[in-house]
């Protein structure tokens, strides 16, 4: 189980290291290369003051445009769910939006962020019980160690406090 720990800390590092301008662009090239050669032609972005709207190669409308709610026009709100704007200070991540290449960024970097937080939020509390259940492995170095058992012990109530 302790490889399972070290499987989750290097899949949150590696995660981490893909959030860089050169792993996106990389990828970005490669999106676009893999397009022109299969003859695919990519949605388009057309960034304005009110958000951002996509229009598919065949002329359809994408995703509505973002607006701020009227119900936070005349009050000071530090930071809201939904709700943020290309100039919001609070959201530095959430530069103005200026060519599809910012919008593909933007959305990369928002699922590697959900991914690293996810990973974080499930294994945070379970890294002692996760580490102590080599104890009950006969090859394990730590067989029968009190010391990294007790966690575990402690998550299956039998040391009775």
């Amino acid at each position: 189980m302790s490889a399972t720990w070290c499987l989750v800390q290097s899949t949150v590092s590696v995660v981490n290291g893909w959030r860089s301008d050169d792993t996106f662009n990389q990828l970005y090239n490669d999106v676009e290369a893999a397009c022109a050669s299969y003859g695919i032609v990519p949605a388009r972005c057309n960034a304005d003051a009110a958000g951002t709207q996509c229009v598919a190669a065949s002329g359809r409308k994408g995703k509505r445009t973002v607006a701020q709610s009227l119900k936070l026009s005349d009050s000071v709100v530090l930071t809201t769910l939904g709700q943020r704007t290309g100039t919001d200070s609070a959201a530095p991540h959430c530069a103005p939006v200026t060519s599809d290449r910012d919008v593909c960024r933007r959305h990369m970097f928002e699922v590697l962020d959900c991914i690293e937080v996810e990973l974080t939020r499930r294994f945070r509390n379970t890294q002692p019980v996760l580490l102590s259940c080599d104890t009950v492995n006969p090859k394990s170095p730590v067989f029968m160690n009190f010391n990294v058992m007790k966690p575990l012990a402690e998550a299956l109530c039998l040391l009775g406090h």
